[in-house]
């Protein structure tokens, strides 16, 4: 059976779709980009990431699920340049854990933002 999720607090999406759904254990977050009241939250790409981040651990979270849990991050970047300020950011929200990750250069994302992260992650607990 298919789960949505939709995390306390977090706005309607816009569009046909789940912020996250689960299905067997796993949960398949959609992407999440760093926007407030529809504006990337900053011009800094490292700042977009961080709330990407925080944005995905609370999805995260509704689906009994959590960071340390990822199994494979997906990362679009509008510049190749933001790859390394990414990285570092990745590396400070991770610690430790090294989940499977793609960075992938693409041309515009929505609403001018630099950056959007999705990920697929196991469930800590069943609900």
């Amino acid at each position: 059976m298919i789960h949505p999720i939709h995390p306390p607090g977090f706005p309607e999406p816009r569009g046909h779709y789940s912020p996250a759904v689960v299905h067997g254990g796993i949960v398949y977050v959609s992407g999440q980009l760093p926007l407030i009241d529809g504006v990337p939250c900053s011009a800094d790409v490292a700042a977009q990431a961080g709330l990407c981040l925080e944005r995905l651990e609370a999805v995260l979270q509704a689906a009994f699920s959590d960071r340390s849990h990822v199994l494979k991050l997906t990362v679009y970047i509008t510049d190749r340049s933001y790859w390394d300020p990414v990285n570092q950011v990745c590396r400070e929200f991770f610690g430790a854990h090294r989940p499977a990750r793609s960075i992938i250069t693409c041309g515009h994302l929505h609403s001018r933002s630099l950056i959007e992260v999705d990920c697929i992650a196991a469930q800590i607990e069943t609900p």
